[in-house]
């Protein structure tokens, strides 16, 4: 029997090489066998969302936070796919239990303000928006407008 170390390692392979489809087969091969292995799970999710299917990315990142409610990386994967759904209130949900958890993840404190705004909530969004610049800026990620990607 093949273990679930052995899926998670053939379904992270896939996903950084750009397979998600084969990183996908093999983290729900190890599922089929290990249904509560929360870092299949998690894979699973990733190659769905690599896959751009964030619908049923969804459903497995709500399996995975319903069982453990303290995996930020979980909560703020599941606010980024509402907001590639167009539920920002889902994403603010997310967005809110991810980052008490990590405060300096600021590329979805962007996309948590993002949301804010689009439920009508401009202070919230602004206040959202500076604490994600600043939280980039101390990590030497956002210097100006001219020294920065775009998606940063």
């Amino acid at each position: 029997m093949t273990s679930a170390a052995s899926y998670i390692a053939q379904s992270r392979c896939h996903l950084e090489s750009g397979s998600a489809a084969e990183a996908l087969a093999a983290s729900e091969r190890g599922l089929g066998t290990y249904p509560s292995d929360e870092e299949l799970q998690l894979l699973r999710a990733l190659s769905l969302m690599a896959l751009e299917d964030h619908a049923r990315a969804v459903e497995s990142l709500r399996l995975l936070v319903a069982v453990n409610t303290g995996n930020e990386e979980a909560w703020l994967r599941l606010g980024a796919c509402e907001v590639r759904l167009d539920n920002p209130r889902g994403a603010v949900e997310a967005f809110e239990k991810g980052l008490q958890m990590r405060p300096d993840a600021f590329l979805a404190r962007l996309q948590y303000a993002e949301s804010l705004l689009a439920l009508g909530d401009r202070d919230g969004a602004l206040i959202q928006a500076f604490r994600a610049v600043t939280a980039a800026q101390s990590k030497g990620r956002w210097l100006n407008d001219q020294t920065t990607a775009p998606e940063l």
